[in-house]
């Protein structure tokens, strides 16, 4: 992700400085970029640079919150992390508190937000008028996840680490829930709390919503928002598909722009907005506390 990120700096001639925490990192980094990192603490690069505006966390999911914190009390206003910002509840909640002391933002890199699917779709949801519905799936792909890779604590809060992405989006279009009906069953050896994950309720944008998802079985990523004449179909996320009123044929929409195809999706409009400060769009580490309450009744954790 941090090479993603660079990517998207390079192209828009924006400096940076890079730190990592490892040879093998720094290496890796600078063979893809061409930059060499700093390899040191950094709270002594913070220091020796005289402060840094902005920051952009691209950490392993168990370092999010150490990292996070040590730039909030480095004085760093403006933090990028990536999502979750922790890997539980505890953790952001401790993020969001101490921003609040050092009155500083931070917000939680969810991409797809930016996707040019998603753009599109809303652009064409606010001329429809009200969403009537939205319904999403939240399928694992268990198979292809090597557990060597994480830590048990990552692995055991799987719907935070990874499965949020598809529930944050599905709740950034149609609106948080102000109803939520959840259950769960069976288990995995990797995360014990469940693996098929069923529910529904109603927004606060008045639509009803419905979710489900197997990690022990087939299925994939999708979301879909429906309104009076068109459902939105994203599956998978990065294409936009429509379904209009009385038809059952289903065409995808021929979207503008390669920026979803020349980086990583969704990085290059997330970066650019965070870097404008009109972050309205994004996730803020306030909003995350209050949606990680609802990951966890999805997904069993309470």
């Amino acid at each position: 992700m941090a090479v993603a990120y660079a990517k998207v700096l390079q192209s828009m001639h924006i400096p940076f400085d890079c730190l990592t925490r490892s040879e093998a990192s720094a290496s890796y980094f600078y063979k893809e970029t061409n930059i060499k990192p700093y390899i040191e603490p950094l709270e002594s690069r913070v220091e020796a640079k005289g402060g840094y505006e902005k920051a952009i966390v691209a950490v392993t999911i168990d370092s999010l919150k150490s990292v996070a914190l040590s730039l909030l009390h480095c004085n760093v206003k403006s933090i990028l992390l990536e999502k979750p910002g922790a890997s539980d509840y505890a953790g952001v909640l401790e993020i969001a508190k101490l921003a609040d002391i050092k009155r500083a933002d931070v917000y939680v890199a969810y991409n797809r937000r930016f996707y040019q699917s998603v753009i599109e779709a809303k652009r064409r949801l606010a001329r429809d008028g009200d969403i009537h519905s939205v319904t999403f799936e939240i399928t694992e792909w268990s198979h292809l996840i090597d557990e060597t890779m994480f830590s048990k604590e990552v692995l055991e809060n799987w719907f935070y680490s990874n499965t949020s992405h598809v529930a944050d989006l599905a709740f950034y279009l149609g609106g948080k829930p102000k109803t939520l009906n959840c259950e769960v069953s069976g288990c995995l050896p990797w995360h014990s709390r469940g693996s098929v994950f069923s529910g529904s309720g109603a927004m606060e944008s008045n639509a009803l919503f419905s979710y489900h998802g197997d990690w022990s079985g087939p299925g994939r990523w999708a979301v879909s928002v429906s309104s009076a004449s068109v459902k939105y179909i994203f599956a998978p996320l990065e294409k936009l598909q429509i379904q209009k009123a009385g038809s059952i044929s289903i065409d995808e929409v021929k979207l503008n722009g390669s920026l979803d195809i020349d980086f990583k999706p969704g990085i290059y409009l997330q970066t650019q907005t965070f870097l404008s400060g009109d972050c309205e769009e994004m996730c803020s580490i306030h909003e995350q506390v209050e949606n990680m309450k609802y990951y966890a009744r999805m997904a069993g954790y309470v």
